[in-house]
C-alpha cells in the first residue's frame, strides 16, 4: 500500500537525546522535542516487519512521516503520550518522500 499525504492524520512528536553538563561537571541526558509532525500510525506484527526487510520481533508500530534525513534509531516518537523507541527508520520506496519509523512501545512507570 502506497502512502499518500492525506494518510498523515495524526500528530506525533519526534524527540532526540541531548547531553548537557551541570555546574559540577556531571553529564545529564534529556529528551528534547525536535519536531511535531503529521503521521500515519499502523500496528504491525513481527511477520510484517520481517517482510519489510528487517528482522525485529519487538516492533509493534509503524509510524510514517514526511521524509527527514536526521531521524535515526537513537530517537523516539511520542504518540498520544506514549513513548515509542525508533527501532529502524526506513525509506521504503527509496523516493525520500516518506520515512517509515519501525517502533516499539516503551513501558514507563
Amino acid at each position: 500500500m502506497m502512502t499518500r499525504i492525506g494518510d498523515l492524520r495524526r500528530r506525533v512528536t519526534l524527540q532526540s537525546q541531548q547531553q548537557t553538563r551541570d555546574e559540577d561537571g556531571m553529564v545529564n541526558i534529556a529528551w528534547v522535542d525536535v519536531a511535531t509532525v503529521w503521521a500515519s500510525i499502523v500496528s504491525v506484527s513481527g511477520k510484517e516487519y520481517f517482510s519489510a526487510a528487517a528482522v525485529n520481533a519487538e516492533t509493534d508500530k509503524k509510524v510514517t512521516i514526511r521524509y527527514r534525513s536526521d531521524v535515526d534509531s537513537s530517537w523516539r516518537v511520542m504518540v498520544d503520550g506514549q513513548v515509542n523507541e525508533v527501532i529502524d527508520p526506513l525509506d521504503e520506496d527509496g523516493t525520500r518522500r516518506f520515512l517509515t519509523l519501525m517502533c516499539k512501545a516503551v513501558m514507563t512507570g
